[in-house]
């Protein structure tokens, strides 16, 4: 990371490459994220990277599997927002 971040850095950023180059190398480096400093986005790079490469520990569920587990614990109202991934929400029943 600290051979490859400053690379991805200027890299990343080139106008018409910058989005081939994120898919080439395998460094998240969020450039565009104003909201952050340099060294956040480096901490966020170290993290998401390893997250990236250790698919190991990577659990993926199915809509289906997600919308189950929440009915089973008693969330109702369950919607699926329209942002990318999958991402659920719901309303825990009153007793």
């Amino acid at each position: 990371m600290p051979i490859l971040f400053p690379i991805t850095d200027l890299l990343f950023r080139l106008p018409a490459l910058g989005k081939l180059f994120s898919f080439i190398i395998p460094v998240a480096n969020y450039v565009n994220e104003r909201r952050l400093t340099r060294e956040q986005r480096y901490n966020w790079a170290i993290l998401d990277t390893f997250d990236m490469l250790s698919p190991e520990f990577d659990l993926p569920m199915t809509e289906q599997e997600a919308f189950t587990i929440l009915k089973e614990n008693d969330i109702e109202e369950i919607l699926r927002l329209k942002n990318p991934g999958l991402n659920l929400v719901g309303r825990k029943k009153t007793q």
